[in-house]
């Protein structure tokens, strides 16, 4: 059955090509929305577990949370907004907010080699002071409305 968003329509999404991101336990596929004529179309990001993995790695309750933790954390701009979720007879799928320009590991990866960074010793390149606050508040913010829910998150890296 379905989870969360009572208004989102499954059935009006069409799949793009791409693939946004495959991780160790799931992948991440770019979808759209219905395409109507004068309306630009919504961009989502579905999340697609695979039910026999999940089974198999004993992630049934891990998946569970995640999106509880998503459904719980709603209003925080900081957290990725969750649309939906339902299963099929074969995976397990969140509908997500498409947060465009990638994840912050990929960020450090350009500007790591771009040719306006500032150089420095040792590491090559380092963010402007005023960058560096902004992306540690975002993620102090994000991190404190998953603690205020009693959800402890053990997985804080660039590339999530």
């Amino acid at each position: 059955g379905a989870h969360g968003g009572d208004d989102f329509q499954w059935d009006k999404l069409e799949e793009s090509d791409r693939m946004l991101g495959v991780g160790v336990t799931a992948v991440v596929k770019l979808m759209y929305s219905e395409k109507v004529p004068s309306v630009p179309r919504k961009l989502c990001a579905l999340k697609v577990y695979s039910k026999a993995f999940v089974h198999a790695e004993d992630m049934v309750q891990c998946v569970r949370i995640e999106r509880d933790m998503l459904t719980m954390l709603a209003a925080c701009p900081f957290i990725v907004r969750l649309y939906s979720s339902r299963m099929d007879h074969n995976n397990l799928v969140l509908a997500l907010e498409m947060l465009q320009g990638g994840e912050l590991a990929a960020f450090i990866d350009r500007k790591a080699k771009s040719t306006d960074t500032h150089k420095t010793l040792g590491y090559g390149f380092a963010f402007p002071a005023d960058w560096v606050r902004y992306y540690t508040a975002a993620m102090l913010c994000g991190l404190a409305s998953v603690h205020r829910t009693g959800g402890i998150y053990r997985d804080l890296k660039p590339e999530n």
